[in-house]
């Protein structure tokens, strides 16, 4: 049984591995930016969930990796120390989410995120094996209870955040990502409590020493839900580009993003809209229509709607 749920941690990862590429790629290719905040997140997850595995390898007695995992005084450090980041980029991909800007407090408290559970893990976690009698065992779990309060603390104020302000996003592709992310919240409490009763009720334990895995279950359903956010990405972009009239994209050399941009230039938005509905800075959005200029020949937004109608 074990072994089986060793070979989930690795299926886990492997499976995070893939969505991790897609994203890199289709992030390349559209600029979009929730799927970077998006991204980011999933990156530190994984980074958690590898580090579970390497104390579920030496859980197990398995010496594949010990020429690297040798050198670890002890692998719960690395897997307290792995939350800071994946505190500080849950913030960054909730408020990205809710197109909320970052200002200078919010990287102070970006900061204290990611340097508290280093701190408690170089305060309270001993640097050897302690006994069950032992002063150090107590301050052992105390700092480890206190980093998972943290995380979880995050957690629920990231869930909280947008289930108050879910009513305001307008976009799509922000909506359905953010529709997915609560049900994959809603999911995480009941696996949560489902985990804490396995280890602690004698009869579930002797049944499921290992636990149900708690971080590598939620790990991918987190990526099964982000593949969905993926392909609904992609099926918005792909509509946005297809409208662009061929014989003007080609002529002029106009790229996949100058493409979604001269799009909405058409519909009447202003750069900040466009921005939005890009995921974009509205800074990139004025270089990008000045390239497009630079490229046609011309000086204004009428200009070119008058250029793409003639070539339509």
């Amino acid at each position: 049984m074990q072994h089986l749920f060793l070979f989930f941690f690795f299926l886990s990862l492997m499976f995070g591995l893939l969505c991790g590429g897609i994203y890199g790629f289709l992030y390349y290719k559209l600029r979009i930016r929730l799927i970077k905040y998006h991204l980011y997140f999933l990156a530190s997850d994984m980074m958690l969930v590898f580090f579970l595995s390497l104390l579920f390898y030496d859980f197990l007695n398995i010496k594949i990796f010990e020429s690297f995992i040798g050198m670890i005084t002890n692998y719960v450090h690395l897997v307290l120390i792995a939350t800071g980041p994946l505190n500080v980029s849950g913030v960054l991909f909730y408020r990205e989410l809710l197109g909320k800007s970052n200002k200078q407090k919010h990287f102070t408290i970006f900061s204290i995120l990611f340097l508290l559970p280093i701190i408690a893990v170089l305060a309270g976690m001993p640097s050897e094996v302690v006994d069950l009698k032992d002063e150090k065992f107590y301050q052992m779990w105390l700092t480890i209870i206190f980093v998972i309060f943290i995380t979880f603390s995050v957690l629920i104020y990231n869930v909280a955040l947008l289930i108050r302000n879910y009513k305001n996003i307008t976009e799509p592709i922000r909506k359905y990502a953010a529709k997915l992310l609560l049900i994959n919240a809603s999911l995480i409490l009941p696996l949560a409590i489902t985990d804490y009763m396995v280890q602690n009720y004698q009869v579930l334990n002797a049944m499921f020493p290992s636990g149900i895995l708690l971080q590598p279950l939620t790990f991918f359903i987190l990526n099964f839900f982000s593949v969905l956010v993926l392909l609904y990405a992609k099926k918005i972009s792909a509509v946005i580009i297809s409208e662009a009239p061929l014989a003007f994209v080609t002529s002029y050399k106009i790229t996949e993003r100058e493409k979604q941009i001269i799009e909405l230039v058409i519909k009447g938005m202003q750069n900040k809209e466009i921005a939005s509905r890009l995921f974009l800075s509205p800074s990139t959005v004025r270089n990008h229509l000045s390239h497009i200029f630079e490229k046609t020949n011309i000086k204004t937004r009428t200009q070119l709607i008058h250029l793409i109608e003639k070539m339509k």
